[in-house]
């Protein structure tokens, strides 16, 4: 990582994390001695992300958000902000990190009481060294919808506009990330909104990314994250879009990337699909999925296991689907490259793919296309006690025989049956039939049926046992099965084995002092690094 200079300004490094913790922990002594107030918080934030940090009095909210902001020193572990490496940071290069990439709103407004509204906006940019302060700070000002009240003291402020001047300062040096502190306690409910609408619309317009700490659930869920802490730890994490949740479990190093089916009636015909836009339902799928994809897979290194699920009604989405299967219209064709290009992401993800189809499951048509990329499949069997949800089924589609080919140029039902093309024919043969556990058995459409009994055992099972291996090992071996059949540019690049190989026993999980093969035949593991490229 680069160091920022403290005269001239940093620039920071490319990359997609702005926010990138690892086993971070801070302690601070008391008069019973040393606390612990973070116990080792592995978190990366992308650029652009909402995340909402909920949590009791005292479970560590502030204290994190101070550590990011490099207001606080780490204990141990390490940080890095904007893509530079704080952990030990001098102090003026740090000041200068702040000064260029992160603003901070705190529940006290901590304006300067003799300066206006915009003095106390272009302080710190003149501090800076910025020619355009005053400009700066106008614009900032009117984006907040201040623009009339400038020149006016902080007394002669309400609070909430007093918040909005602390927000449009943290906003007009343009940080790429915003840390706010309960930026509402003090404020009425009516002013809360207005605050808060506020400021996700300048954090949106900034494209920077915003840790909010709130005790507002309601708040909080506004963000696209939702981190919980407790005792210094974090004991849930989520990243919520529309149509997709995903829940990051990192003591287990796993993510579990639910898809929801649609709630609105699919359009009938493709004006309708195009008036809809990019709020279209099938769209808007697709391009939550992506960027979920891309966030786990630059971001979340550490989580080797990916788990898809999926609820909704399958029919509505196949009515959705039925909209672009055929159709010639460019949207439509458009779309349908979409779809094939998010799918091949899932294909050559360096990562364990599994999916479970549990009671209420939509993947149905091109959805099921997920159950035939990962590695394993497992169905629920029969009823679950208290279980309302509708028994599993998987209904294939003509999405399933072509359109959406892998990179091996097959769809991936040949793929999977590979030698066997009358297996290929029964599946089609069964297009539009909603399949029950037994019959999707039958067909080989997934790894395993399980009933209510073995069902959360054999899962757990499996995905300690996921958990367990070289990340490398796994990921050669998976890549490799993952592209049976004819070679193209793409499995030379994503599928070869001797790659793989050659790959895989030049890793220091192989060869390395405490690798696989050097620790072969001594009774002790290997030690693994679990990140997965």
């Amino acid at each position: 990582m680069h160091t920022p200079d403290a005269d001239a300004g940093s620039t920071p490094p490319s990359g997609t994390a702005v926010i990138n913790l690892s086993e971070a922990r801070l302690s601070l002594s008391s008069a019973d001695g040393m606390v612990e107030i973070l116990r080792g918080i592995s978190l990366a934030i992308g650029a652009g992300e909402t995340v909402g940090v909920l949590g009791p009095s005292g479970a560590g909210k502030t204290s994190l958000l101070m550590i990011m902001a490099g207001l606080e020193s780490l204990t141990s572990g390490r940080i890095d902000l904007a893509g530079f490496d704080i952990t030990r940071m001098p102090e003026d290069s740090l000041a200068a990190l702040r000064r260029d990439h992160v603003g901070i709103v705190f529940q006290a407004f901590r304006l300067i009481p003799s300066m206006t509204a915009i003095q106390n906006v272009a302080v710190p940019l003149e501090l800076a060294g910025r020619q355009d302060a005053q400009e700066r700070a106008a614009a900032a000002l009117a984006s907040v919808g201040l623009e009339h009240r400038m020149t006016h003291l902080p007394d002669q402020l309400s609070g909430g506009e007093q918040q909005r001047v602390a927000i449009a300062r943290a906003i007009a040096p343009r940080p790429r990330i915003l840390l706010a502190d309960e930026p509402t306690g003090n404020l009425d409910s009516g002013t809360s909104e207005r605050v808060i609408s506020t400021l996700f619309e300048a954090t949106r317009a900034a494209g920077a990314a915003l840790v909010l700490v709130t005790h507002d659930a309601t708040l909080a869920e506004r963000c696209g994250r939702v981190l919980t802490i407790e005792d210094g730890q974090i004991t849930d994490d989520r990243m919520f879009y529309e149509h997709i949740e995903v829940t990051l479990d990192r003591p287990h190093r796993r993510a579990e990337i639910t898809l929801k089916g649609p709630t609105a009636p699919a359009p009938t015909n493709m004006a309708e699909l195009q008036a809809q836009g990019d709020q279209a339902y099938i769209l808007k799928l697709c391009r939550e999925l992506e960027d979920a994809i891309l966030h786990l897979r630059f971001n979340e290194m550490d989580l080797g296991l990916w788990v898809f699920k999926s609820q909704g009604d399958g029919a509505a989405f196949l009515a959705h689907e039925a909209v672009i299967a055929t159709s010639d219209h460019w949207l439509a064709v458009e779309m349908r490259h979409y779809w094939k290009r998010t799918l091949k992401r899932i294909d050559v993800t360096s990562r364990s793919l599994a999916a479970f189809v549990e009671n209420g499951s939509c993947f149905v048509g091109l959805l099921s296309e997920i159950l035939f990329a990962v590695d394993r499949t497992y169905m629920m069997e029969g009823e679950f006690e208290d279980d309302e949800r509708p028994e599993a089924e998987i209904c294939l589609s003509s999405a399933n025989f072509g359109g959406f080919p892998m990179g091996n140029d097959l769809t991936r039902l040949q793929t999977r049956f590979l030698g066997e093309p009358e297996r290929v024919a029964q599946a089609q043969a069964m297009i539009g039939v909603p399949l029950a556990a037994e019959q999707a058995d039958a067909l080989a459409l997934v790894t395993m049926i399980l009933d209510d009994i073995d069902w959360d055992d054999e899962l757990r099972i499996f995905m300690e046992e996921r958990a367990s291996f070289s990340p490398d090992a796994m990921t050669g071996m998976e890549a490799n099965l993952r592209f049976a059949g004819p070679e193209t540019m793409e499995t030379r690049i994503f599928g070869r084995l001797t790659a793989w190989q050659n790959w895989i026993f030049n890793r220091p999980n192989a060869v390395g002092q405490e690798g696989a093969l050097q620790r072969y035949g001594t009774g002790l593991r290997g030690n693994f690094d679990m990140e997965r490229v």
